[in-house]
């Protein structure tokens, strides 16, 4: 006999996502449920639910050294002469 396996519901994307994912289901009420048929499920949640925070913390790792290291990019906005937008970047934008 199987037995229902229920642990405490986390409220962000991820652990959601990973609960859709495996078939779980949520139980509302006081105390919110993640509840799982069998342990397996809750082995498959547990699997997802790891590759996708690590998958996360790749992206916001390279955000972070990226934003750093990125120089800014200006484009031209329409209308205006590459002059006026070099001048802008360089801090010489109120001379003519």
């Amino acid at each position: 006999m199987n037995m229902q396996i229920r642990i405490a519901a986390r409220n962000d994307f991820a652990a959601r996502f990973a609960l859709s994912q495996v078939g779980g289901k949520y139980k509302d009420g006081p105390y919110p449920k993640f509840v799982f048929e069998s342990q397996a499920q809750r082995n498959e949640y547990e699997r997802v639910l790891r590759r996708l925070e690590e998958e996360d913390a790749k992206v916001s790792a390279r955000g972070s050294k990226r934003s750093q290291a990125t120089p800014i990019r200006h484009t031209d906005p329409i209308g205006q002469s590459r002059m006026f937008n070099n001048r802008r970047v360089l801090g010489l934008w109120n001379i003519r």
